[in-house]
């Protein structure tokens, strides 16, 4: 275990030098405290106090941060436990945090979470997403899962980001993208980056502007900068999964990408023998392919794509049902983004 003090200075930009620095106490672990302020423009310092455990400290209202009392007792950590990897931005909804969960805690998986900074710290986790989705739930020792961004923009939206390892990702490295809008976060878009077997995602960052464009910026450790533009979920993209009665239809995430002129396995995942008859799927895309109708389980069928690469589409179902004791067909849709290569 590598620990170190943490402390605290301000540099003034209009001029002069600041020579007082803070002692916040000594963190568990390899990587470095993060700084950001909550809206009242007190500044945050976010560590790992504790092994898998962040602790946020700010001074009291008021208080000038400059000075060793101001930031109250060793004790003074708003605390989250079972916590790893983490970035935080400020923006007009306030003050935001994106985390990992540890590994110890979660069997080989790594969801992430935002928290908002409120009275007391940092709190209500939301889970958009997991670092694993392989089979056996491990994301392996190519890829650490140390890396996270997160990046509010003027507008308010929050704009999330983090890896996948190649055996997550259809035998690629990838970067999951999400970001925020009226209705909270948005579909997941998959950037297909790397396939060679050295390929990381480092020093990770994003940045968007109030158009909510920008960019996906890291560093892959070969002496590289790399950077991709952030794409708007396209439209219809945003609900893979839906409960119709007590059945829930879902199209399942597509990682890794599809080669222009390939095939693409369209499908509907069906939970729960009991409720709801499904009397037809009908599959289709955003941009042109003929739809095709699947009325018998397991409800999948086979398109070739002529996309161009790079482009990114969404892959839509229409479920057509009755529920029980009803006559009325009811109709749910559901679709989630794909990236051609």
């Amino acid at each position: 275990m590598v620990t170190g003090e943490v402390l605290f200075q301000r540099v003034p930009l209009g001029g002069g030098t600041e020579t007082r620095v803070v002692s916040l106490g000594v963190k568990q672990d390899v990587r470095p405290p993060r700084v950001t302020y909550v809206p009242d423009g007190r500044p945050v310092v976010i560590a790992h106090y504790a092994t898998d455990r962040i602790g946020a400290r700010v001074p009291a209202v008021g208080a000038d941060p400059d000075v060793q009392v101001s930031w109250g007792p060793p004790s003074a950590w708003h605390t989250i436990a079972h916590v790893d990897a983490s970035d935080a931005d400020v923006g007009p909804t306030g003050t935001w945090m994106v985390s990992t969960v540890a590994q110890s805690t979660t069997a080989g998986a790594f969801p992430v979470r935002i928290w908002h900074w409120g009275s007391r710290g940092f709190a209500s986790p939301h889970t958009i997403g997991a670092l694993a989705r392989g089979s056996n739930g491990s994301v392996g020792q190519a890829q650490p899962t140390t890396t996270v961004a997160l990046d509010v923009d003027l507008a308010g939206r929050l704009h999330a980001a983090w890896p996948l390892t190649q055996p997550s990702c259809g035998g690629r490295l990838c970067i999951v993208y999400r970001r925020t809008d009226r209705n909270g976060f948005g579909a997941p878009i998959v950037y297909p980056v790397g396939q060679a077997t050295g390929d990381t995602v480092e020093r990770f960052a994003v940045a968007a502007n109030s158009g909510g464009s920008g960019w996906l910026v890291w560093d892959d450790l070969s002496d590289r900068v790399r950077a991709v533009p952030l794409v708007t979920p396209p439209r219809g993209s945003r609900v893979g999964s839906r409960r119709i009665g007590r059945r829930r239809v879902t199209v399942p995430d597509f990682y890794g990408c599809v080669p222009s002129g390939g095939v693409f396995v369209h499908r509907l995942k069906v939970d729960g023998r009991r409720g709801a008859q499904i009397l037809s799927v009908r599959f289709f895309f955003d941009a042109g392919q003929p739809a095709r109708t699947d009325r018998r389980p397991p409800y999948r069928i086979s398109f070739t794509l002529p996309f161009a690469p790079g482009s990114r589409h969404v892959a839509s179902a229409i479920v057509r049902y009755r529920l029980p004791g009803s006559r009325k067909v009811r109709k749910a849709r559901v679709g989630r983004t794909f990236v051609m290569c």
